[in-house]
C-alpha cells in the first residue's frame, strides 16, 4: 500500500544516500559527492524551516520517492 508520511529527522541518512546516488549526481547542476556533514546541516534546517515541507512516499514502508516544497 502506497502512503506519505511528513519527513523526520531519522530520514536524514537515506536522503543522503539519495543525494549522493551515483544517477542522482549525474543529473545534478553540481555532480560533486555531498559530505555527510554538509547535508547533515541542509537537512536539519530544512525539516526545522517553516517555510519547506518535505514529504517521503512508501510503499508497504519501503521508502521510494520524496517531494520537498519550499516558500519563497
Amino acid at each position: 500500500m502506497i502512503s506519505y508520511r511528513k519527513v523526520c529527522q531519522e530520514d536524514l541518512i537515506l536522503y543522503y544516500e539519495w543525494a549522493n546516488d551515483s544517477v542522482v549526481r549525474n543529473n545534478a547542476l553540481s555532480t560533486s559527492h555531498i559530505p555527510l556533514n554538509t547535508h547533515t546541516d541542509w537537512f536539519l534546517n530544512k525539516i526545522q524551516n517553516p517555510n519547506s515541507l518535505m514529504f517521503l512516499f512508501e510503499n508497504d514502508d519501503v521508502p521510494f520517492g520524496q517531494v520537498r516544497f519550499d516558500v519563497d
